[in-house]
């Protein structure tokens, strides 16, 4: 328990990502052969004058397929044909991601797009809130001021905030963001000073992190830490809509769709439990020629398992040095500076391929390594070479030209884009999809939901095995979050 606590925690001290937002009136075709660019920034203003010629400006993720259906484009119309705030969600692989990255390469509106972690926002190439705001982890609604002149001026210029993950910001957190824009935003004194907010998330996976010194505050002060239960929740008057078709799992497992939305819910039975520990394997052997990734629940677990697998190949390892340019900071990195690799090494691909070759998250087979190639097994028994991939480091200026935000880019980061994966947490593989699952939950579950995000990590029912079998305990929820979703 302890270790993903710490994890999170630091992700959120530290701030593992630094900013994003984006305007764009290109619209698109459904596949792109274009890499995608992952990112962080900070915010900054470019003044009156003539534009510097050497400046580079990001580009942002397209989503690769992308169904627009009629209650998609109900939540498209609503955003950028209003104001309105929306708090949208759905069950796991309901295409939240994909439909974040079509409004945001689409809309003609000026977004910025947050999340609370680290690690949620490099997944959405976004900042965390707390560096975006300026907040600190001691900031309290008291602390906020007011930002004069040029500090300021950016976030007057807002349109639409997209917070994504908002199950993990808490009702206070959401409070300061009010303050902060009603204090600093274009229309003083409104709701989030006049500006949209499009919350995204599903309240039945991740909750918000509360310390036991922070308990007192949530009995007090506030009804719960969920963001539904701040002061600004209800005067914002946010619409709840709800994305309800699966693409994770195709129409074959719709037995197997049924079960983990029962799950989700926390309305499942014994037939629910019992459909699930078909998959239960005694003394599991990882097959051979399989990519199996195992779903831990602690960090100590996932890195014990890697370097443990790692260790055991009888091949020669070798180091391959990344290259860092201009402002990149090394806490912010997406994989090793020095990446650790040996033939027969399993790993994942951190990137989408230009020609739909890979996508990422997938996980592969090392065939071959020299000092300066990476060869991969795929499952269906083609191979490729991977190249090493770019991440720019970015931050978000205001033309005074045209009013709108771009994102500039201040450094980078060169790597082959993987990483050993013999295992992962649960919470690192919160938004991925992947074909074979292994799921160990070692002694239990200890977070709302975190079995649910497990289970319904893999495309089939098939392609998952258990290290022990699922426990009526091991899947629970929070009744607050149920009368929230029910009313």
């Amino acid at each position: 328990m302890s270790s993903l606590f710490v994890d999170v925690t630091l992700s959120i001290l530290y701030y593992k990502c630094y900013g994003i937002a984006y305007n764009s009136n290109t619209m698109y075709k459904k596949k792109y052969s274009r890499k995608p660019t992952k990112t962080k920034v900070k915010l900054a203003k470019i003044g009156v004058g003539k534009r510097r010629e050497s400046r580079k400006l990001a580009k942002i993720e397209k989503p690769l397929e992308f169904d627009l259906n009629a209650e998609k484009q109900e939540v498209l119309d609503i955003l950028e044909n209003t104001d309105r705030n929306i708090f949208l969600t759905g069950k796991a692989g309901t295409g939240k991601s994909e439909f974040l990255k079509h409004f945001r390469c689409t809309t003609q509106k000026n977004i910025v797009v947050l999340a609370f972690t680290g690690v949620a926002a490099v997944n959405v190439q976004g900042q965390t809130i707390h560096s975006f705001f300026k907040f600190h982890p001691q900031t309290t609604l008291e602390s906020i001021k007011k930002l004069w002149g040029d500090k300021g001026e950016i976030y007057k210029k807002i349109h639409t905030i997209v917070i994504d993950e908002i199950s993990m910001v808490r009702s206070d957190l959401l409070d300061c963001i009010d303050k902060f824009m009603r204090m600093n935003g274009p229309t003083p004194g409104l709701p989030f000073g006049g500006v949209q907010v499009f919350a995204i998330g599903d309240l039945y996976q991740l909750p918000p992190i509360v310390m036991n010194d922070e308990k007192e505050l949530f009995t007090s002060v506030y009804k719960s830490p969920y963001f539904f239960d701040s002061n600004v929740y209800k005067e914002a008057g946010f619409i709840k809509k709800e994305l309800t078709k699966v693409y994770r799992q195709d129409k074959a497992q719709n037995e197997f769709v049924r079960t983990l939305d029962n799950l989700r819910m926390c309305s499942f039975t014994n037939t629910d439990i019992d459909f699930i520990n078909t998959r239960y394997v005694q003394n599991y052997t990882k097959p051979a020629n399989e990519s199996v990734i195992s779903l831990v629940t602690t960090n100590e677990m996932a890195n014990s398992i890697n370097m443990g697998e790692l260790d055991k190949l009888p091949f020669k390892q070798y180091s391959y040095p990344g290259v860092v340019t201009g402002d990149y900071k090394e806490k912010d990195l997406p994989t090793s500076k020095a990446l650790e690799i040996k033939e027969g090494a399993q790993v994942m691909l951190l990137n989408n391929d230009a020609q739909d070759r890979w996508v990422n998250g997938d996980i592969v087979k090392v065939i071959k390594t020299t000092e300066d190639s990476v060869r991969v097994l795929f499952d269906d028994g083609s191979f490729d070479d991977i190249k090493t991939v770019s991440w720019d480091a970015i931050r978000y200026v205001l033309n005074d030209e045209t009013k709108k935000i771009e994102p500039e880019v201040t450094g980078s980061f060169t790597q082959f884009p993987l990483k050993l994966a013999w295992a992962v947490t649960i919470h690192k593989g919160q938004g991925k999809t992947f074909d074979k699952v292994h799921i160990d939950f070692g002694r239990g579950t200890f977070a709302p939901g975190q079995a649910y995000v497990a289970l319904s990590r893999c495309r089939t029912l098939e392609g998952m095995t258990l290290t022990t079998k699922l426990q009526p305990r091991h899947v629970f929820t929070d009744p607050r979050i149920k009368e929230f979703m029910e009313g």
